[in-house]
């Protein structure tokens, strides 16, 4: 069976429409990290300190970044983000609990803050190590119609009330989060 092939170039003038395509790319992106270890004995404690901007190996932002204070970050303009939290956590004692939470809190008018996504993890262990460890992905997409009430913070805590750590490292990426903006409100 012979096939016939369609010349499309063949007859076509004129400027095609452009104003329905996606113009210029991603336009905020974002990545902070956990610089040292946090410990918790609590089901639910906020990530308040040791944070900062990635600065190893290539830039780790795109547009003009967010803002953070105290564990609070504040989008850099209005839009649709994809909030993304990397948590990996251990526990030195080997003890009875290896459950462990992690968190993303959101709030939409800069004072109560709810829950956008969780996850709950048991801790890997095998009698060959005393340190159990665990680590998840979670994400939840926030839009952000007004950057001074629209805010983020991450949380995580064990099941228990026993005492787990928070990997971070100020050298390598531990323990991350990230932001992108999707587009328009």
């Amino acid at each position: 069976m012979a096939q016939t092939f369609l010349n499309l170039a063949q007859g076509v003038t004129g400027t095609l429409p452009t104003g329905n395509y996606v113009q210029g790319g991603i336009s905020e992106y974002q990545q902070w990290r956990l610089t040292s270890a946090l410990n918790s004995n609590q089901s639910d404690a906020d990530i308040s300190s040791n944070l900062e901007i990635v600065d190893t190996n290539a830039p780790q932002t795109l547009g003009s970044g967010m803002s953070e204070s105290g564990g609070i970050f504040t989008f850099p303009s209005t839009g649709v983000y994809l909030v993304t939290y990397q948590g990996q956590a251990y526990q030195p004692n080997d003890e009875d609990d290896r459950g462990v939470k992690f968190k993303i809190k959101t709030t939409t008018n800069n004072a109560q803050y709810t829950i956008a996504a969780q996850m709950y993890q048991v801790m890997l262990w095998t009698p060959n190590t005393n340190q159990p460890f665990t680590s998840a992905t979670i994400s939840c997409v926030f839009d952000v119609t007004n950057t001074s009430t629209h805010k983020v913070k991450f949380a995580w805590g064990s099941s228990q009330g026993s005492n787990i750590y928070l990997r971070g490292n100020t050298d390598e990426t531990n323990t991350n989060f990230q932001f992108l903006r999707l587009g328009d409100t």
